[in-house]
């Protein structure tokens, strides 16, 4: 389990489960859930996550990401572009790059935020 900010994280080995603050009062929490494949012999090493199902209001839910991560220690960082076809993959550390993005036809579309930015610190136990 890792600390963020007044939420926590957990890594499976095939899951990422997020909790995180949601609303100004700090008492409710919203959970953001992926399922993850690494490829560690990258450089940087290489992360796509996908999650699908039901928002907690009902919508469905169905959005990936491609990114890279770093283990150092007892921090994970984890960068990742959503909504991006996988030859836009991020291979920076930091959030909100705004970089042009080429759709399909070869012609440039407008220029987005492109990248969330996790860092995850390992809570040690007694």
């Amino acid at each position: 389990m890792s600390d963020m900010s007044g939420g926590s994280a957990v890594v499976t080995p095939d899951y990422l489960f997020i909790q995180h603050p949601r609303g100004k009062d700090g008492v409710q929490f919203a959970w953001f859930v992926a399922e993850y494949t690494i490829d560690a012999t990258r450089s940087p090493k290489w992360i796509d996550l996908t999650s699908s199902g039901k928002s907690s209001n009902g919508h469905d839910v169905d959005w990936g990401g491609f990114g890279v991560y770093e283990l150092a220690d007892d921090t994970l960082r984890i960068s990742y572009r959503m909504g991006a076809p996988r030859v836009f993959r991020t291979l920076e550390f930091k959030a909100g790059i705004e970089e042009p993005m080429t759709g399909g036809d070869g012609k440039p579309e407008p220029v987005k935020p492109a990248c969330a930015l996790l860092e995850l610190k390992r809570v040690k136990t007694p």
